[in-house]
């Protein structure tokens, strides 16, 4: 099979589902893309929206699903809503085995409380629930505006 008999050109809305080892499967719907059927790979364009089986929303810009490593890219700009948790970064890696975030770049971690912490690398394994936040760690948290003054450096 040549180059050219092995891909599927994907035009119009794509529908679709990714199942992954013993993992969470994603549904996905895109603009378009490309498929290989000797490798498994899949690339989608944009815009895309995926919701996976554990009840994450994802939005994107591109896709790449690498089938030999399991391994899903999303293209920027993205967001990733995780629960009470919103994700945005420059580079997002979905990894198997075990199941992990890894966001680089101009990380973003938005809390339902308006709180955002801002990272340069973060790892989030999906198994346990925990975040693994790496390089110089930002909190930004919004001043109480309940009387319109600004809070004293004594308060709690």
């Amino acid at each position: 099979m040549d180059k050219e008999e092995r891909r599927v050109i994907l035009s119009g809305q794509v529908v679709g589902t990714i199942y992954r080892k013993e993992e969470p499967s994603y549904s996905l719907v895109a603009a378009g893309g490309n498929y290989d059927r000797r490798t498994q790979d899949l690339t989608l364009s944009g815009p895309i929206q995926i919701s996976t089986s554990a009840g994450e929303f994802l939005t994107a810009t591109g896709l790449y699903y690498r089938h030999q490593d399991d391994r899903i890219e999303l293209t920027p700009p993205l967001q990733i809503v995780v629960g009470k948790y919103t994700l945005e970064a420059d580079q997002v890696s979905i990894l198997s085995n075990p199941e992990r975030v890894l966001a680089v770049g101009n990380v973003q971690i938005k809390l339902a409380s308006n709180e955002e912490i801002c990272c340069s690398q973060l790892i989030y394994y999906r198994e346990t629930e925990t975040w693994e936040i790496q390089g110089l760690v930002e909190l930004v948290a919004p001043i109480d505006q309940g009387n319109g003054e600004e809070l004293s450096e004594d308060a709690p």
